[in-house]
């Protein structure tokens, strides 16, 4: 019987916080991501646009083999922090959705993370092609299973929520 325990992992190259965590799967493969935010290497705690991803392979029911530590793995396409993000039920991409930019102004920003060949980390950024309707930072973001994708920003605005709908709106999907 495998127990599962914490274990300490690769610290990431640059240390940072106000970034976005997530991980998407291709095959036995997981790519680990942090994604922007403010490093410590930054002055005047500006925003940054850097990626670093973390290899997890499975290797056995249970067991993981981790790479030897993080590696950048390109740019967001501008620099952001406080984003929420999400990755589909399908785990083949990773979402960044609004946050704030280097002017300290909410985003309307969506882009998407994607791999073609996890092995030589062949991985790039795609702005999706709508925005939300209204800017958001310090969002939540959450993937409702049975829909192809159905992202919900949460907005820290006062009584400000939005929902944001990837695939089929709902009204496609009728009375499910």
């Amino acid at each position: 019987m495998n127990e599962r325990v914490w274990k300490v992992q690769p610290p990431l190259a640059l240390g940072r916080y106000k970034h976005s965590c997530g991980a998407l799967r291709h095959g036995n493969v997981r790519v680990v991501l942090a994604v922007a935010g403010i490093t410590h290497q930054q002055i005047n705690n500006a925003v940054g646009d850097t990626v670093e991803t973390l290899m997890v392979t499975e290797v056995g029911e249970g067991d993981y083999q981790v790479a030897t530590g993080w590696q950048f793995t390109g740019k967001l396409p501008i620099p952001l922090s406080e984003t929420a993000s999400a990755t589909p039920s399908d785990q083949a991409s990773f979402y960044v959705i609004g946050g704030t930019t280097l002017s300290d102004e909410a985003s309307s920003f969506v882009f998407r993370f994607s791999c073609s060949d996890i092995a030589n980390r062949q991985c790039h950024w795609t702005k999706v092609e709508f925005e939300l309707q209204m800017p958001s930072t310090k969002g939540l973001a959450l993937v409702v299973p049975q829909a192809p994708m159905v992202l919900i920003s949460y907005s820290n605005a006062r009584d400000c929520t939005q929902g944001m709908y990837y695939g089929n709106t709902p009204s496609d999907r009728g009375n499910k």
